[in-house]
């Protein structure tokens, strides 16, 4: 360490990490403490490695594997053999066995059998910057249909307003898939960044782009709209609001269609749809008076109305999902009568969760449109909400329906839908958040999962079981899997919902070691794993001895940390209440709480136990911080106190504890600020300018993510700063 240059106010050595994963997002916190050989660093919740100091780490072998996981088993909540979701599937029109996917966090896929049950996958997109894509298309203009443009930009229910998720454009293949324009296109001036594109209209030079900028209001009208192209990506021009655009306004476009002759429609959630015959250049507003009297209705609530287009042999139907899960299907039959006159019809309950602002789905049948098909989040089961419609009458419309929902929940698709689309043959898809399935007689509720190999999973923490050897993690929406080993990784998921922080308490290994697991709506469970292979799992709510219960979406904000320094404590924190437990998770305690209407710990974490250099131990050492704030407590004989507040225009992003003087305490900000303080988060001073001697210029911009502490021989500190990465 004596080479590396100091932070001379602190004493403190800087090291940049950067991580690259495969095919996953994997967002996690680093914990270090004193670094011998008889003293390991101990990882992410007492996960432990060693520092060789004879091998030079750029020397080593730095390629990550697949680790998965495949097929994940999961619990009776959530549908067969989910995966990360998938936001598209595209059939190839010359060869109908090769398909396209692309996944919200996983990058694009191919599949050369998708008539197979279930397909092989293929990743394609992994040594791009991006793994977030929400739309692919061929260029119409390539009669081989080997040109794809896939589509950056798309949110998951942890990562909603995330700006890496939606600011690299288009990427291009010219070779169906099998190599990739590194450099994405998005515009001279960069128009296509920090949009989320939504959907893809191709045509030889001409680019017509769909994107929307954020869940919910307030919208960036710079960063959403139509954007046009006519020389292939050069440049774009930005579609706003004019007169001869039908006061087209610009801030979000939710789908964008087309049919065979070209003629595009895109869903605005707060105007309605409007229509294009001159490939994006100029649109008129089709909406109705009814129509758009339905959208107005609901204009000023925090979630907007979400429009979902499908469109088949000159009929467009629109489904308009306003108040999160009120739906109305429209019905524009542009041959009949004067072509622009839209219906409404009756539509039957696909929303369980009110999530009608993010999920929902609708397909007329390419073949026959008077054969409807809509999905939306969840259905009564647990599984998903998809309905079959056939029109008795078209006009005006009236539909007959039947449910798709599948009663046995371990044979359903995963709930909360994204797309439906039908192949040539006849055969349904289903994407969802968690993957894809096909159903073969589509007026049956015989679903299959056609997810296979494919692992497109979103991780947001990960650690690892060392009875299995597997790792296991919070999963957007696909609760905490476990992979049952180094070499199976096929997984078990028992918890559903998005899964957040995990721990592992290894105390008792190799006997058996507790698993801790935090997930949307069913809290921190904790899983005690044996070596003879049985499986034990408790819920945390079950267990609070004072009877008080946390918030039904804790899983949210949990973290949960085992003490490094007594093992039989263990501490986590919901949204507005910090839980203990003193005997290794038998029971647990709420030994702090805000009183309802006081501040809440929204993105709330904390650290836990920490070393006095001259007292020895404070096991029960704790220090929350949330928003812009830091609470601390020096023991459990103690409360906590609001001990220092940083700017309000900022936000905690981490804070570290010296493992071995707790009065050392590090904070870094949203902001890349790192500040420190020598006696115990009383007072902070700023070293980040003398951070950023140490960093390249060119690194400057990036956002830092991580910091983490290790005592070094002669009393020196390293501080190890993570830079965000997007890779997966």
């Amino acid at each position: 360490m004596e080479n590396r240059q100091k932070i001379p106010s602190f004493g403190n050595v800087v090291v940049l990490l950067l991580f690259l994963f495969y095919s996953s997002t994997i967002s996690s916190t680093i914990a270090v403490s004193s670094v011998t050989r008889e003293n390991p660093i101990r990882l992410m919740n007492d996960e432990v490695a060693f520092i060789n100091t004879d091998v030079d780490p750029l020397e080593m072998d730095q390629t990550f594997l697949p680790a998965g996981p495949t097929s994940i088993r999961t619990s009776d909540l959530f549908g067969q053999f989910p995966t990360g979701s998938t936001n598209q599937i595209l059939f190839h029109p010359l060869h109908p066995e090769v398909a396209l996917a692309a996944t919200s966090s996983g990058g694009v896929w191919k599949t050369n059998n998708i008539q197979l049950n279930p397909p092989s996958w293929m990743p394609l997109t992994d040594h791009l910057p991006c793994l977030y894509f929400r739309s692919i298309a061929f260029d119409l203009n390539d009669t081989t249909y080997n040109t794809v443009y896939a589509g950056c930009g798309d949110w998951s229910s942890l990562s909603a307003s995330s700006p890496k998720q939606a600011s690299y454009g288009l990427f291009v293949s010219r070779d169906l898939g099998d190599s990739w324009s590194i450099e994405p296109i998005v515009g001279d001036n960069d128009e296509l960044l920090n949009t989320r594109i939504s959907g893809l209209f191709i045509n030889g030079s001409t680019i017509v782009v769909a994107a929307n900028n954020d869940w919910y209001p307030p919208y960036d009208p710079r960063y959403g709209g139509i954007y046009v192209s006519n020389d292939a990506g050069r440049s774009f021009v930005h579609i706003s609001s004019t007169v001869q655009n039908d006061n087209f306004l610009a801030a979000n476009v939710f789908a964008m269609i087309h049919n065979p002759e070209g003629v595009l429609y895109a869903g605005l959630p707060r105007q309605g749809v409007f229509k294009s015959i001159d490939s994006g250049a100029t649109w008129k507003d089709t909406t109705s008076p009814e129509m758009q009297k339905a959208v107005a209705t609901h204009n000023t609530t925090k979630y907007p109305p979400t429009l979902h287009l499908s469109e088949s042999k000159g009929v467009v139907a629109a489904m308009l999902v306003v108040n999160m899960n009120e739906t109305t299907i429209w019905i524009l039959n542009t041959t009949y009568g004067d072509g622009s006159t839209w219906f409404s019809t009756n539509v039957p309950k696909v929303y369980g969760f009110t999530e009608g602002w993010i999920f929902g789905a609708i397909l007329l049948s390419p073949y026959d449109f008077s054969h409807i098909f809509v999905a939306g989040d969840i259905g009564v089961t647990g599984g998903a909400a998809i309905k079959a419609g056939v029109f008795t009458s078209v006009n005006p419309p009236v539909v007959t329906w039947s449910v798709l929902d599948v009663d046995s929940n371990l044979d359903s698709p995963h709930p909360d839908s994204r797309s439906l689309t039908m192949d040539e043959f006849g055969n349904l898809y289903y994407t969802c958040d968690g993957g894809s399935y096909r159903n073969t007689f589509p007026t049956t509720k015989l679903w299959s999962s056609i997810n296979g190999n494919m692992t497109a999973i979103e991780y947001v923490s990960i650690a690892i079981n060392p009875i299995t050897g597997g790792a296991f993690g919070g999963a957007q929406d696909n609760g905490a899997p476990t992979m049952i080993s180094l070499v199976n990784t096929s997984a078990i998921e028992l918890t559903g919902g998005d899964g957040y922080s995990v721990g592992a308490d290894v105390a008792n290994y190799p006997h058996s070691v507790v698993l801790y697991t935090c997930s949307q709506q069913w809290n921190v469970d904790a899983t005690t794993w044996s070596s003879d292979g049985s499986i034990k799992r408790r819920n945390l709510q079950a267990l609070l001895t004072n009877g008080t219960k946390v918030s039904s979406f804790a899983g949210f904000y949990t973290n949960y940390v085992v003490n490094q320094y007594r093992a039989e404590n263990l501490a986590g924190l919901t949204d507005t209440t910090f839980i203990e437990s003193f005997d290794g998770g038998d029971t647990f305690q709420i030994t702090f709480q805000f009183s309802s209407g006081h501040f809440k710990f929204v993105g709330g974490k904390f650290v836990y136990g920490g070393m006095d250099s001259t007292a020895g131990a404070i096991p029960d050492l704790a220090i929350i911080f949330s928003l812009s704030n830091l609470y601390v407590r020096k023991n459990n004989s103690s409360s906590f106190s609001n001990t220092y507040a940083f700017p309000t225009t900022t936000t905690v992003a981490q804070v570290v504890c010296s493992s071995y003087d707790w009065h050392t305490v590090l904070v870094l900000l949203n902001t890349s600020e790192v500040y420190a303080s020598k006696d115990g988060a009383i007072t902070f001073f700023d070293i980040t300018e003398n951070l950023y001697d140490t960093i390249p210029p060119s690194l400057w911009d990036w956002q830092l993510f991580t910091i983490g502490h290790v005592p070094l021989a002669g009393g020196d500190t390293a501080v190890v700063v993570e830079e965000t990465m997007e890779f997966g």
